[in-house]
């Protein structure tokens, strides 16, 4: 007995095919094309497109050229001062040398950070002086992260104007002082 051999029908199997190849490229097409356009924290009000990062790359402006030059100068003081320690250091001791890395308003009180060098324990001292007003206020020495630093803090309530004061810094640990740091800071109440 022959048995009868029946052509098989490739029909469902080729439709089979193409809903899959269908389904793959509509998945293809929302992952690539549709999903980033709406994504909301890739656009900007407009809706255009923007970079995930704001960063700024216009040109510096005069305040942070002068910040810059004004930092600059303070570090090449604070390294002259490191190679060439004054001579009133008792012997033994090494130089105290703070660095003023930031000063100015912050909200309502004025900020004032420093890195000290030279001392691990003591107190740092910020006078600010306008015409014959003077504010004074004192911060510890304390280690932050990797390295020795001063922060204070002032309420701006505590200056009677606004304008431009004259900061001065001085760390001290035991008998050894630093040279004053110092930087004008702008103060608006």
């Amino acid at each position: 007995m022959q048995s009868i051999k029946r052509p098989k029908n490739k029909k469902p199997l080729v439709i089979l095919v193409a809903i899959v190849a269908l389904a793959l490229f509509i998945a293809a097409a929302y992952f690539l094309i549709i999903r980033p356009l709406t994504n909301p924290s890739a656009t900007t009000a407009g809706g255009d497109l923007r970079p995930v990062n704001d960063v700024n790359y216009d040109p510096p402006t005069e305040q942070e050229k002068q910040d810059s030059e004004r930092i600059k100068q303070e570090t090449e003081k604070n390294e002259q001062a490191r190679q060439n320690p004054p001579q009133t250091q008792s012997s033994g001791s090494s130089p105290i040398v703070i660095t003023i890395s930031r000063a100015g308003q912050v909200d309502s009180s004025v900020s004032v950070r420093t890195i000290i060098d030279g001392a691990k324990t003591g107190d740092c001292t910020a006078t600010f002086t306008r015409g014959s007003d003077t504010v004074t206020k004192t911060g510890s020495i304390v280690f932050d992260v990797n390295s020795y630093t001063c922060n204070i803090d002032i309420p701006t309530s505590d200056f009677n104007a606004s304008g431009t004061w004259s900061m001065s810094v001085i760390a001290k640990s035991g008998s050894t002082s630093s040279q004053a740091a110092t930087q004008p800071v702008t103060i608006a109440k």
